[in-house]
């Protein structure tokens, strides 16, 4: 299972064979919410954490820790509590944007 580490400096995602990617808040410029149509059996909500270089970290909701990071991110200056709330009763493919750095 995934596991979600936060802390004043960075988001680790790792699983039992060990880390599968991070962002460091200072490098933060984006974060979304894609959904699918998949669920509710499977896996269907993510949350992407987009840095400045573009690189991606996807997290799955269902990871441990996930809650911690939701209201890390609520923390964001101008977070979009509205596309949350949207994208959990979303059961489609789709994609909602939460913050953007300097939006």
């Amino acid at each position: 299972m995934e596991h979600v580490f936060i802390d004043d400096q960075v988001v680790i995602l790792s699983d039992e064979t060990g880390e599968r990617g991070r962002v460091a808040w200072a490098d933060l410029a984006e974060v979304a919410i894609v959904t699918t149509g998949a669920g509710p059996a499977v896996e269907d909500f993510y949350w992407v954490l987009g840095a400045a270089d573009g690189k991606k970290l996807t997290v799955p909701s269902e990871a441990g820790g996930a809650d911690r990071l939701l209201e890390r991110l609520q923390k964001l200056a101008g977070f979009d509590n509205a596309a949350v709330i949207e994208a959990s009763a979303c059961t489609e493919d789709r994609v909602f944007e939460c913050w953007r750095k300097g939006g």
